[in-house]
């Protein structure tokens, strides 16, 4: 029994350390690294896939979108993906934004072709698939606080390549990080935790036989 209650024992430490070292690793996977755009922009790698970007501008007038049927341009077009780019608070592109508003009176009366003529060269672009239909979208851009959400580590597939290449002709694609909004990484907590406590457990019994065994 003095046996059996040492290898119990061995065995539920090292399922202990194994389990907390494990769940520790996953929880810190699941959550999501702080970055301010800027340290993008300037060229900085992230340290890990799962992002929460800082005060940002989403520039929607410079949305790009994949529809789910035939793309018609009326307010009820489904929509399956929608790629806007995301800039810093002082990026020059906003400037530029304005002197285009000041020209043309308004956003909505920007030729789309002079609009995507001045696309500007951004780092990161935000994958969503949360907006439904054409009529979702914001025609505006949009400060934010925040932005949660996992870089892409295959980039973007061919057919996203193309379209987006026709949109945004003077972006390298290439030096483009793509960001899935709101997807966290894959990878449950839950069975790291689980061996952590049968560990524990089968330690306290090893250690109950081993006692046991002496006496």
């Amino acid at each position: 029994m003095r046996r059996v209650g040492q290898i119990l024992t061995v065995l539920g430490l090292l399922c202990s350390i194994g389990g907390l070292t494990a769940w520790k690793t996953a929880r810190a996977r699941r959550t999501p690294l702080l970055t301010p755009l800027t340290a993008l922009e300037e060229g900085h790698r992230p340290r890990k896939n799962y992002l929460q970007i800082a005060r940002h501008v989403r520039l929607f007038p410079l949305v790009v979108y994949a529809s789910a049927g035939k793309a018609t341009g009326r307010p009820d077009t489904p929509l399956h993906f929608v790629y806007y780019p995301i800039v810093s608070a002082n990026h020059p592109y906003l400037s530029e934004l304005d002197r285009l508003v000041r020209l043309h009176g308004s956003l909505e009366t920007v030729p789309p072709e002079v609009l995507f003529a001045t696309t500007p060269g951004f780092t990161l672009l935000v994958r969503s698939d949360r907006f439904r239909q054409l009529r979702h979208l914001p025609r505006e851009e949009q400060t934010s606080e925040t932005l949660r959400g996992t870089i892409s580590i295959g980039g973007l597939l061919e057919p996203e390549r193309q379209m987006l290449g026709q949109s945004y002709p003077k972006v390298d694609l290439d030096r483009v990080m793509v960001l899935d909004e709101n997807l966290r990484p894959r990878g449950s907590t839950r069975t790291p935790l689980v061996l952590a406590i049968g560990g524990a457990l089968a330690l306290l019994v090893g250690l109950g036989l081993w006692r046991a065994g002496r006496e």
